[in-house]
C-alpha cells in the first residue's frame, strides 16, 4: 500500500536524470497542480529491461494538473532494438531521439492544463489536434525546438509532415512562444488568423 500525498500540489523532479516514468507513476499525488520535470532524459514510449512499455499513461492520474513543465526534459539519444526505443544500453545502437508531445499528452486526460512548457526539446512536430481537448490552456511554450513552418491556425489535410496548431482548439490560449525554432516564413493563413 503506497502513501497518498493528498495535500501535495507541487512536485519538482528537475535534474534527476529520469529516463523512464512508469505508467501511473503519480497516482499518489491526486491533487497535484504543478509538475516540473525539467532537465531530465525522459524517453517517452521507451521499454524497460522486461520489455514493458512505459509512459503511455504516466500522467493519467493527475486530474487537477494545471502546470506541466518539460523544459529540456527529454533524452537527446536513445538506444534502439527492433524499432523500439530502449532505456537500457545492452548491445543496442544509439540514435538521435526526437520527442513527440503526442505521447506525453494523448490519453492522459489532462483537461485542466493551463500551462505547458515544451521549451528546448528538439521537437520536430506534433499532430494537429493534440491540444484540442485542452480548453483551459493559456500558455504554450515551444521555444528552442526544431519546429519548421507550423500552420498555427489551420488544417494539415492529414499530412504528417506538417506541424500544425489549430487555433479553434485551445480558445483560451493567451501566450504562444515559438521563438528559436526553424520557422522560415509565415503563411497568409497564419497572419490572417492572427489579425
Amino acid at each position: 500500500n503506497s502513501t497518498v500525498f493528498t495535500r501535495a500540489t507541487y512536485l519538482n523532479l528537475t535534474k534527476n536524470g529520469l529516463n523512464m516514468i512508469g505508467d501511473h507513476a503519480f497516482e499518489c499525488f491526486p491533487n497535484l497542480e504543478t509538475l516540473v520535470l525539467n532537465n531530465n532524459q525522459w524517453l517517452v514510449g521507451a521499454v524497460d529491461t522486461d520489455n514493458v512499455k512505459c509512459n503511455a499513461t504516466a500522467l493519467s492520474d493527475l486530474p487537477k494538473l494545471k502546470h506541466l513543465h518539460l523544459k529540456n526534459a527529454f533524452a537527446d539519444k536513445a538506444f534502439v532494438y527492433d524499432d523500439q526505443y530502449l532505456a537500457v544500453k545492452d548491445h543496442m545502437r544509439a540514435v538521435d531521439y526526437f520527442p513527440n508531445p503526442d505521447k506525453v499528452l494523448a490519453g492522459n486526460n489532462l483537461l485542466n492544463l493551463e500551462t505547458i512548457d515544451f521549451d528546448d526539446n528538439r521537437i520536430l512536430g506534433f499532430s494537429p489536434d493534440i491540444f484540442c481537448n485542452l480548453t483551459l490552456l493559456k500558455t504554450l511554450r515551444l521555444s528552442s525546438n526544431a519546429l519548421g513552418n507550423p500552420l498555427i491556425y489551420g488544417n494539415d489535410h492529414g499530412n504528417p509532415d506538417v506541424h500544425a496548431y489549430h487555433g479553434d482548439c485551445a480558445l483560451s490560449l493567451e501566450t504562444l512562444d515559438l521563438s528559436g525554432n526553424l520557422i522560415a516564413y509565415l503563411s497568409a493563413n497564419f497572419t490572417g488568423e492572427l489579425g
